[in-house]
């Protein structure tokens, strides 16, 4: 009868699997298991030693995570490079206008949505002192064209920076105060005591609220 231990054979199964056994009597003892998957769209193989298992499969999904890895970190630096640009710069609008409104303060300076505009003690001959930290806090008043006095407020006392667009009435550049949630809040005056709500005739109100 011929020795079988050197003989591969057909395990049964849905899968056709050539396996070559541990030689036995007098055959060479490092054994070596070689599989081969024959199931249609399958393609699978593997060799099998006394350490480890290396797949064909293994090694393919690793090549392909590797081809990967690139698209997938462009990707993650694409959304990152958009989130600055999601930050929304403020809008200047194209033209603007300054009226007289009443309020605690009395009579004072305001935009046509009736917001109180204020004046920044630290400006000097029409021109703003006002840094990125200040404006953060003070945003200025701006227009892309013209500034229109309206209801009391005098032209000849208008006029623009030229450099930044600002708008000044009298002496003194037109801030907002972002404390002021609608129109007729006057919580910026005497803050710091450098920001005053403005008079019809240009000067600063130094009434308290």
């Amino acid at each position: 009868m011929a020795d079988m231990g050197c003989t591969p054979r057909l395990l049964s199964g849905s899968r056709g699997v050539w396996r070559t056994r541990r030689h036995q009597h007098g055959c060479r003892s490092d054994s070596v298991q070689r599989k081969f998957v024959s199931e249609p769209n399958d393609v699978s193989a593997r060799v099998v030693g006394g350490t480890g298992t290396i797949t064909l499969e293994t090694k393919m999904r690793a090549r392909m995570g590797i081809l990967l890895l690139p698209a997938l970190l462009a990707g993650l630096s694409a959304c990152g490079n958009e989130a600055p640009q999601q930050v929304a710069q403020q809008e200047v609008p194209a033209k603007v206008e300054v009226k007289i409104a009443q309020s605690d303060l009395g009579p004072i300076l305001v935009d046509q949505s009736g917001r109180t505009l204020y004046a920044f003690t630290k400006d000097e001959n029409k021109s703003s002192a006002c840094d990125a930290d200040c404006i953060a806090v003070w945003p200025a008043l701006t227009a892309q064209s013209t500034v229109d006095a309206k209801d009391g407020a005098d032209t000849n006392l208008l006029s623009q920076i030229e450099e930044s667009s600002q708008a000044v009435y009298g002496k003194w550049p037109l801030y907002y105060y972002v404390g002021d949630q609608v129109p007729g809040d006057v919580n910026g005056q005497g803050v710091d005591e450098e920001w005053f709500a403005i008079a019809p005739d240009g000067k600063l109100v130094k009434k308290a609220e």
